[in-house]
């Protein structure tokens, strides 16, 4: 068997171990996920997927933000060099994020697991703030719907 060989197979088996313990952390993920929405209703919780990273949620998840949460995001909103600045939307929808999060749980552990997803996926905690902003409004009609 070649060098290739048994580098193939033995990603093959790395990649079966990680789908299993993934399969097991998003059944636990969706259980929680699926308590939330009966707790706060379907159109009231985000969630944003994660891929795996051994020992953390696959998912998280925010809620509506309230009337206060979303003036303080607009308060957030900087102008810089005649436009918006990119960086303060940013900042502003993790400081959401923070604010709405529902899953990790709002706890002593659920904060550690907060703070090790963010250091394993910075991006996500500006993505999750944006997905509760969503969550803040109303969706729009089809248009030319019969």
């Amino acid at each position: 068997m070649s060098e290739l060989e048994r580098l193939r197979e033995a990603h093959a088996r790395a990649q079966d171990e990680a789908k299993r313990a993934y399969d097991v952390q998003r059944e636990l993920d969706e259980i929680e996920l699926l308590k939330l929405k009966i707790e706060l209703g379907d159109d009231n919780i985000a969630s944003v997927d994660l891929p795996y990273s051994p020992g953390l949620p696959t998912l998280v998840a925010a809620k509506a933000p309230q009337g206060a949460l979303l003036k303080r995001y607009r308060a957030r909103i900087k102008m810089k060099d005649g436009a918006i600045d990119p960086m303060s939307i940013a900042a502003a929808a993790e400081e959401l994020a923070a604010s709405c999060r529902v899953y990790p749980a709002r706890d002593e552990g659920g904060d550690a697991l907060y703070r090790a997803i963010g250091e394993a996926r910075p991006g996500v905690y500006a993505q999750l703030g944006q997905a509760a902003l969503k969550l803040g409004a109303g969706k729009e009609a089809d248009e030319g719907k019969d």
